[in-house]
């Protein structure tokens, strides 16, 4: 299995999980440093059956998300203020989204 999963990664296929699992899949690839893989599959993830009940974990690893790019932006050399500062405001506007204000 190992080796078919290897394989697959090379060739630029995902790997399948149970929608129950993908909220848990997306945390790891934020972990992973995967950031633009979270932006790209977040939305979907929170959609699915599995992760519709994970909506606020979804939201919480996209935030993380926004705001390492907005980290990045702003530890550039130069630092791109503004583009870190709008991306650091897309985290909070995703967490408020998604919980009202007593999750942001």
């Amino acid at each position: 299995a190992r080796k078919q999963h290897d394989k697959d990664i090379r060739d630029g296929i995902l790997t399948p999980i149970e929608p129950e699992r993908a909220a848990a899949a997306l945390c790891l690839l934020q972990e992973a440093g995967e950031y633009e893989s979270v932006l790209e599959f977040g939305d979907v993830v929170a959609q699915c059956r599995g992760g519709r009940q994970h909506r606020k974990d979804v939201a919480l690893t996209m935030a993380l998300a926004f705001c390492e790019f907005g980290h990045m932006s702003l530890v550039s050399n130069p630092p791109r203020i503004v583009e870190g500062c709008d991306l650091l405001e897309l985290g909070g506007e995703t967490l408020s989204r998604a919980g009202g204000a007593s999750f942001a």
